[in-house]
């Protein structure tokens, strides 16, 4: 009988900080407790009632301490690693004591590569300022079930829902990627094997300041990408230009609705 996998997230401490209203948080709990953790905290400045239909969807409750209404530090000192949910700016003064704590930050589309990277499984990601559901979906479609798994930023499959439903190494996740969850994703994570960038215009900005920082968490996307990984732009977004300034190491297509220069692989 081979070895059981051992994994990073063995006999830790762990504090979900913020288990949030939609489904992802709750998908990701689940699994933590899932797994050979030491210990499970959950902490949300909500209450129990504005929290009562994602605490009906947690599984193994008795191994799970919360802590609702407020945040403390020193429940954020115990933890070893502290999952954050996207809601969080990486800005957030509990990101700062957390960090200064040195301890593991991640938030759920970065924990999940981590796992699906020790699987040995491949994701094609998808960001944008608008339509990356409706890539994400029909990417997803015409590669069909058998060949891969929907999830990410959509509320029907959560990140660590899909993981549950994927069957074989043979399958793909096709990934919605907010900006949320690429504030967290920094040099030594999982590239997607292909990249899908929909456009980019003003958006966020009250989260991200400006356009100059939206775009370069944006373009955090293709940052681990290789010669031997793809990215796909559109030729026809104001802002391509900006993301190619960033020296993406892909091999890079365009789409577009009119005739592509000479020079520019791609579809129109």
């Amino acid at each position: 009988m081979s070895a059981k996998r051992k994994s990073f997230l063995d006999e830790k401490k762990i504090l979900l900080f913020g288990l949030g209203q939609l489904k992802g948080g709750v998908s990701t709990a689940n699994f933590l407790v899932s797994q050979n953790i030491k210990s499970l905290a959950i902490t949300d400045r909500k209450n129990r009632k504005e929290l009562s239909p994602s605490l009906r969807m947690l599984t193994s409750k008795n191994k799970i301490r919360l802590l609702l209404g407020e945040h403390r530090e020193d429940w954020l000192k115990e933890a070893e690693i502290i999952v954050f949910n996207p809601a969080i700016s990486i800005e957030n003064k509990w990101v700062t004591l957390a960090r200064r704590c040195k301890k593991v930050i991640e938030n759920d589309f970065t924990l999940f590569l981590r796992i699906i990277e020790s699987l040995g499984k491949e994701y094609i990601g998808i960001t944008g300022t608008k339509g990356k559901t409706t890539v994400s979906l029909w990417t997803s479609y015409l590669l069909g079930k058998r060949k891969s798994v929907l999830g990410g930023n959509i509320p029907e499959s959560p990140f660590f829902d899909a993981l549950k439903i994927s069957k074989s190494n043979s399958q793909i996740f096709v990934l919605e990627i907010s900006s949320f969850h690429l504030e967290y994703y920094k040099k030594g994570y999982k590239a997607p094997k292909i990249v899908v960038i929909t456009n980019i215009f003003e958006d966020h900005l009250d989260r991200h300041k400006n356009m100059k920082k939206y775009l370069e968490i944006k373009s955090r996307i293709f940052l681990n990408q290789n010669k031997r990984d793809y990215l796909i732009l559109n030729n026809d977004n104001l802002y391509t230009k900006d993301l190619l300034k960033r020296k993406p190491k892909s091999r890079i297509y365009y789409f577009s609705l009119y005739r592509l220069p000479i020079n520019r692989n791609g579809i129109f």
